[in-house]
């Protein structure tokens, strides 16, 4: 089958700053949306596997990597067992590429403690675009080709992260 979009997003890891585990507040995940030369995306929720050893992570805030001493505006993020979901109230628009960046406080990093992220695959078959609610149910990434006018969260042109250029991600790993 075929699929047609105005635009689609790729998602790529980006290297994290360090590798080296130590208690605070640290980057455990960075990545970069990118959407293709035919114009802007949307996205209102990306989720992380989280999976740690002998370390606690909490208190976890999303930033635009242009902007790391503000969280990203109208994004909250809450972890559920070990699943991470940072959700949106509004657009984030990316035209071209944006870098994001996951912090999370690290509390009990000893000899041998870890961390790794990832993105993981929500969804493994099509489902016809829909509002974001809808879709953000059982997906990892959310994302619009805002194609419908007036675009909203309630227009149905969201999509799931099926078929989203690289993912699952690789996880990224932190140690000490």
């Amino acid at each position: 089958p075929m699929y047609v979009y105005k635009t689609k997003p790729t998602v790529t890891n980006v290297a994290l700053p360090t590798t080296v585990l130590s208690n605070g507040t640290q980057t455990i995940y960075q990545y970069t949306v990118t959407a293709d030369a035919a114009g802007t995306i949307a996205w209102r929720q990306v989720k992380f596997n989280v999976a740690t050893t002998t370390v606690t992570a909490s208190t976890f805030k999303l930033y635009d990597s242009a902007n790391q001493s503000t969280e990203l505006a109208n994004t909250t993020c809450t972890l559920a067992g070990s699943t991470v979901t940072c959700v949106s109230t509004q657009d984030q628009e990316v035209s071209g590429s944006k870098t994001y960046v996951l912090k999370a406080l690290i509390a009990g990093a000893t000899t041998n403690s870890s961390i790794s992220v990832n993105i993981p695959t929500g969804v493994t078959t099509f489902a016809a675009p829909n509002t974001a609610a809808a879709v953000s149910a059982a997906s990892s990434f959310t994302w619009s080709d805002e194609s419908v006018v007036p675009h909203s969260a309630t227009s149905a042109d969201w999509n799931s992260d099926y078929l989203v250029k690289n993912l699952p991600t690789d996880s990224l790993t932190m140690t000490k």
